[in-house]
């Protein structure tokens, strides 16, 4: 693709997900792509499917999937839902990864039915918690965030030593 058409296709795109497309270009995604951390699955703005990577437990898969809400990026955080790619829809309860963190994070209680990751840089769950930003400050989304950063935690809790699998 020629300069040219590259800035055509740039022109085209809002500036929310122009700048998702330069952070997944970018040296942070990249390198955890490279490392088999994390990857891109699909892309239909504002939607998009990351799967992140997991060690091997037993019945358990190899990578989870996330279906992040992305509109308003990077000045809206994102908001993840578990997602099973087989079925295109939310991933079933006892499919969520589970043990320590992931507990805590992959809610198998209902809370919010699901639809989105509780934990303090997931969009949906901080937006519920005024409280977190104090608790928290390490862990809250804010502009000057990327993607990386969001599955950077969500790869530390499915590589951590308290996740178990399913």
């Amino acid at each position: 693709m020629t300069a040219t058409a590259t800035n055509s296709i740039a022109q085209i795109m809002e500036p929310d997900e122009r700048l998702f497309v330069s952070d997944v270009a970018g040296g942070a995604f990249q390198a955890g792509v490279s490392a088999g951390r994390w990857s891109l699955d699909s892309l239909d703005w504002p939607v998009a499917l990351i799967s992140v990577s997991a060690p091997p437990r037993e019945g358990a898969p190899s990578k989870f999937s996330l279906r992040f809400q992305l509109a308003g990026y990077p000045d809206s955080g994102p908001t993840a839902t578990p997602w099973d790619r087989v079925r295109d829809r939310q991933l079933e309860t006892s499919q969520l990864p589970r043990g320590g963190r992931a507990d805590m994070v992959f809610r198998r209680d209902g809370w919010n039915q699901g639809v989105a990751l509780y934990a303090p840089f997931d969009r949906v769950a901080a937006d519920g918690h005024c409280d977190w930003a104090a608790k928290h400050p390490h862990l809250i989304w804010h502009a000057g965030r990327n993607i990386s950063f969001y599955l950077e935690q969500v790869y530390d809790i499915l590589n951590g030593a308290d996740y178990v699998g399913l």
